[in-house]
């Protein structure tokens, strides 16, 4: 899915050092994003990674929810490369 240059149906997120992937899970639960199964997760890279975005979700909805929690340093949208 897609709104111009960026795509609604994921996002990147910047984790603080040390988040493990059961807390990010744990956190997109509530928030309404998923990891993909194959996604490394790396605190060091930016972003640290794409994560997608439930079915019926909203983009900005579930990104507001993300940022908000202190393991989150940043989010970024997904933006198509041309």
């Amino acid at each position: 899915e897609r709104d111009g240059l960026f795509k609604t149906n994921r996002f990147g997120v910047h984790v603080a050092p040390r988040t493990s992937r059961a807390t990010l899970a744990a956190i997109g639960r509530t928030a309404g994003f998923f990891v993909p199964k194959n996604a490394s997760i790396t605190p060091e890279r930016s972003p640290s990674v794409y994560v997608q975005v439930g079915d019926g979700r909203d983009l900005w909805e579930v990104m507001a929810a993300t940022i908000s929690r202190p393991e989150i340093k940043t989010v970024n949208l997904a933006y198509y490369e041309h």
